[in-house]
């Protein structure tokens, strides 16, 4: 049977259905509190026909695993998704029309949120899975599906996936990141804490006879100074032809004293300072050009001192587009969708960062596909009220899923 045929037997109404379920679990991240959608999730596997793990973070977040038995020779595709979804803040909850978690469908469109980021990738992907293995199509290689929890956070989820062993197997991942087209280049992020430390002193010493004196240094004073270099200077990378230019900014300032206490002026100030780095950028450069920073204001700047903390490391990558996993991929679009896809279409001024990173990072090639729309419009719909996702779009990745696992694993 042509993996084509099998595909168009994915239909809408088997679409809603588990997106519906999918939806209706509240993973906003914070908290997440994906165990419970996990639970559900394998249980699906489980019923299409893979055998399923629960990995549990702690006591509320889990990952939902599914894999095919027996092992087989072949290469092992994995694909993969998150089952977390952007906060929902009270303002934002008062905008809905309909009830957030009740997956509500209009007019060819089902409401939800984290439809878009990402459940519908996370249905196309099960749905999709469902069709090859019913199918009875022999598989000369592995299938693996990974739902992972914290994709928004500090990605929890695929960090345990990977230190369980789970990923040392695998040949080539595809996730359902809302792209329509076919991307295989990404930037990378980084960020990480200064700490600009100073001399805290009372209040009542006037500052500049405070630190002439090394009674006092005021931190945040001083964190002032490094503060303007950042606002005036980007990182030293050059151009790329995707991405631009690589950019840092500065997400969050702390320290100083409550006057309403014991008025004092502060010993130290943190920086929360997080970098884009665009393909070719380690992110080893990037913080070496934040230490040429901080060391030029120390030159210029008696008494300034500063450490930094780097909490997260997430490199770029490309995927060259004749790579056999890309061809594949793009190809069941062309069969499918009638056309070529579009190459990359994720560039400036956009770049983000999602689990499929960290499968890069330990040399698996990567290539995301899923249910979204055109750029201008799915601005307007990721992270708002009222988030929506054309159904026919969740179908239509699920089938290019079909023809790439059936061409890939045959």
């Amino acid at each position: 049977m042509e993996m084509n045929e099998i595909s168009r037997r994915i239909g809408e109404q088997e679409v809603v259905d588990l997106a519906k379920r999918i939806v209706g679990f509240d993973t906003t991240n914070p908290p997440g509190n994906e165990l419970e959608c996990a639970e559900f999730l394998a249980t699906v596997m489980g019923e299409i026909g893979l055998k399923t793990e629960v990995q549990v973070i702690d006591s509320s977040r889990a990952n939902a695993v599914g894999y095919s038995s027996p092992q087989r020779e072949g290469p092992t595709l994995l694909l993969e998704g998150h089952i977390d979804t952007a906060p929902l803040e009270l303002k934002e909850r008062r905008l809905w029309l309909t009830d957030p978690f009740s997956g509500c469908v209009q007019n060819g469109r089902i409401f939800g949120k984290g439809i878009v980021d990402m459940k519908g990738g996370l249905t196309a992907i099960l749905v999709a899975v469902k069709a090859v293995l019913k199918s009875g199509v022999d598989l000369k290689g592995n299938l693996k599906v990974a739902a992972l929890a914290d994709e928004l956070g500090f990605m929890l989820g695929v960090k345990h996936f990977i230190k369980s062993g789970l990923a040392d197997d695998v040949d080539g991942c595809i996730s359902t990141e809302p792209i329509w087209g076919v991307q295989t280049t990404y930037g990378g992020r980084t960020w990480g804490k200064i700490t600009v430390v100073g001399r805290s002193a009372v209040s009542n010493l006037d500052p500049t006879f405070a630190f002439k004196s090394g009674l006092g240094n005021n931190a945040i004073h001083q964190a002032t100074r490094l503060l303007h270099e950042l606002a005036t200077k980007r990182p030293s990378h050059p151009t790329h032809s995707l991405f631009g230019r690589s950019w840092w900014h500065v997400l969050k300032i702390s320290g100083g004293w409550d006057p309403e206490n014991t008025p004092m002026c502060p010993g130290t100030c943190e920086i929360v300072l997080e970098g884009r780095l665009v393909p070719g950028q380690s992110v080893s450069e990037f913080w070496k050009d934040v230490g040429g920073i901080i060391a030029k204001v120390q030159r210029k700047s008696p008494g300034f001192r500063a450490k930094v903390d780097v909490l997260e490391r997430r490199p770029a990558y490309s995927v060259r587009e004749t790579h056999p996993l890309v061809r594949t991929v793009a190809n069941a679009y062309e069969e499918v969708i009638g056309r070529a896809p579009v190459m990359n279409p994720l560039g400036y001024p956009m770049n983000v960062t999602g689990d499929h990173h960290y499968f890069a990072a330990k040399g698996i090639p990567c290539v995301t596909i899923g249910p979204a729309e055109p750029r201008k419009i799915q601005a307007k719909q990721m992270f708002v009220a009222n988030e929506s996702l054309d159904i026919e779009k969740i179908i239509q990745t699920a089938r290019i899923l079909v023809v790439a696992i059936t061409r890939y694993l045959t």
